[in-house]
């Protein structure tokens, strides 16, 4: 009998030590929560799903992971393109709505660049002494024939192009290479200004 009773307690000692407590008690929160673990876990994968990369110090990641529709009893637009036409309907307002956001942030992005340009070139006109022979004040044009021969003929073309007054019905090609030229620009006259 007390063979048995030993026995029992070597038992009871083994079964109440911390890694079978831990596992038993994470059993039973596992199957007990099964429901909260499940949302959890979709909320998760949504997360990962929004989530396209990530860049760090010496590398980048991407994920290749798709989000399951939320509603699996919702028509999917084809990959063709070719909705149905209530989703169709429901695009074209959001597309005409994103090209007239875009068509504007390009031209505030050009204005705000011509304004860089011309404080630029007002400082590479103080820069270059010419503020010391002529006192009256000159206009943009003026200060851009004095200057013309210090900088790059491409960019002195350019240069032209970008500060003219575009016309409000440009393609948007041209527009978006209208405010290339015009980053490029800010960057090159900037380079100018900034050398001593």
């Amino acid at each position: 009998m007390m063979e048995i009773a030993n026995l029992l307690l070597e038992y009871l000692r083994v079964i109440f030590t911390w890694p079978p407590l831990v596992m038993g008690s994470l059993i039973y929160f596992l199957v007990s929560q099964r429901p909260s673990i499940a949302q959890l876990r979709e909320s998760i994968a949504l997360l990962i799903g929004r989530i396209r990369g990530v860049s760090f110090l010496g590398g980048e990641l991407k994920t290749e992971y798709e989000t399951p529709p939320e509603n699996k009893n919702e028509e999917t637009i084809p990959p063709s393109g070719k909705g149905t036409s209530a989703s169709s309907g429901e695009t074209e307002p959001r597309l005409a709505k994103f090209d007239h956001e875009f068509t504007y942030f390009l031209t505030s992005s050009l204005e705000v660049n011509r304004r860089i340009i011309s404080k630029l070139v007002d400082v590479l006109w103080s820069k270059l002494g010419f503020e010391l022979f002529n006192s009256k004040v000159r206009t943009f044009n003026e200060k851009m024939d004095r200057i013309k021969d210090r900088i790059n003929e491409n960019a002195y073309q350019d240069l032209l192009g970008v500060m003219k007054e575009s016309d409000p019905h440009l393609k948007r090609q041209d527009l978006i290479n209208i405010y290339i030229k015009s980053k490029s620009l800010v960057d090159y006259l900037r380079g100018l200004a900034t050398r001593r």
